[in-house]
């Protein structure tokens, strides 16, 4: 009797175990998610970071070693923080075809690790910091190439302005955070896209949801500021009303949960190219960034956002 029961337990013990569900989080449906911060909880790498005086030129990092109080500084071994350059982001629920890059540490963002964020700012004439993914095109064309309701897309970024002084200002009439054309040779928001933007005007901080179609036509919609004094959550959405009688695309920003941009188009066509994700190129601070192929419901944004402003 007692061996029967030993070999039974071990199979009533894992059906048991199989109908345990897994707790899921807003994260879990996204297309993909970078950051300093877990969102995930898996307690992978988020990070690799490049700085030529550490003890090894460069090194991945998990959210916790950020935040330890020892494995960065130990690494850095007596060197400049401020030479810390962010040179590649992993993709968090573990797809490594969508990890964004730099491939060059001299035009990549900068370490803040005062407050563990990561920094993008001017690294040339006209030129700014930035992460990209130029590999993946297949998949990010199939979740979000043109402009259908198969293709709804939210583009998420927990990020600050640099600071209230002229030189904190973003670059107007670029992008913070774009899905782009693979074949533009200029800016993202000169090429076709679907991007979180800095509105093209003189001193200009205002923040926008934009969209530039295979036809050249361009829109973009903004709110009038982008806030220096904390790290907030925007949320760009961009779809297609399911509506066959009408030509209209929504076209909205969430600010910490607040709608500030309420706006629908009927001058987007069918089709913009996609194939590329592009973090940066512009000036600000940042602790992490999403994608999601679908809009999110209220209550996902809720979830979103406030565990977003944990670590804001």
């Amino acid at each position: 009797m007692n061996n029967i029961l030993a070999q039974v337990s071990p199979l009533v013990s894992t059906q048991v175990q199989a109908q345990i569900p897994v707790s899921k989080t807003i994260f879990d449906s996204a297309f993909a998610v970078y950051g300093l911060v877990d969102y995930v909880g898996n307690g992978g790498n988020v990070a690799r970071f490049n700085n030529s005086g550490a003890t090894t030129a460069e090194r991945d990092f998990t959210a916790a070693e950020l935040v330890d109080g020892s494995t960065y500084n130990t690494w850095l071994n007596g060197a400049s923080t401020a030479a810390t350059k962010v040179v590649k982001l992993y993709e968090q629920r573990g797809d490594s075809d969508l990890d964004i890059y730099n491939t060059s540490a001299g035009a990549s963002p900068n370490y803040e690790s005062s407050e563990n964020t990561i920094r993008f700012d001017q690294s040339g004439y006209f030129q700014y910091s930035n992460l990209i993914n130029t590999t993946a095109t297949t998949k990010i064309k199939a979740a979000f190439e043109d402009n259908t309701t198969a293709n709804d897309t939210t583009i998420i970024i927990g990020a600050r302005k640099k600071d209230n002084t002229l030189y904190g200002l973003p670059a107007s009439g670029r992008t913070l955070f774009a899905l782009r054309d693979t074949y533009t040779p200029s800016y993202a928001y000169n090429a076709k896209h679907k991007a979180m933007t800095i509105k093209s005007a003189m001193y200009s901080d205002d923040i926008a949801v934009s969209v530039r179609d295979n036809d050249n036509e361009f829109v973009l919609k903004e709110h009038t500021t982008f806030d220096h004094s904390t790290l907030k959550t925007y949320i760009a959405e961009i779809a297609r009303v399911p509506n066959p009688s009408t030509n209209l695309t929504d076209m909205n920003l969430f600010i910490n949960g607040t709608q500030e941009v309420d706006f629908q188009s009927t001058d987007i066509g069918n089709d913009i190219d996609s194939g590329n994700i592009l973090l940066g190129e512009n000036r600000f601070i940042m602790k992490g960034a999403m994608l999601f192929n679908k809009i999110l419901t209220p209550e996902e944004k809720t979830e979103l956002q406030t565990r977003m402003a944990l670590d804001y």
